[in-house]
């Protein structure tokens, strides 16, 4: 269907689907580069308002990587509340466990006195 990327020959890169034919256009629906033969007869034409010529190419493969910068640092953000709320969890089952084992301590003490005071 379309040259997912190709082979480097001096400054022009070869389509991997047709090597004979140069790369010259870019599919911004599809983010891909493409050739002459990739485009005709193929998906691509039924958008070719969305082809590009691969020289202008940068500039929808940057938005792209900048809509996904964006996402990664949303994802990154989010990621970090999420440990830090169960940081936060942690800390206070740890202290709750702290606070159990403390009342289990006393009912043990109180349980021997009693049994020492019975023993009497």
């Amino acid at each position: 269907d379309g040259a997912a990327g190709g082979a480097m020959t001096g400054e022009r890169e070869m389509c991997a689907v047709h090597p004979s034919k140069e790369v010259n256009m870019f599919c911004t629906r599809e983010q891909e580069f493409l050739c002459v033969s990739c485009l005709v007869g193929s998906e691509h034409s039924r958008h070719i308002e969305e082809v590009v010529e691969a020289e202008h190419a940068w500039k929808h493969v940057y938005r792209a990587l900048q809509e996904t910068d964006k996402l990664l640092a949303e994802a990154e953000a989010a990621s970090h509340l999420k440990v830090e709320e169960c940081t936060r969890a942690m800390v206070a089952l740890e202290r709750e466990r702290r606070q159990a084992e403390a009342r289990e301590q006393q009912v043990g003490m109180r349980r021997r006195m009693v049994q020492a005071a019975m023993e009497e």
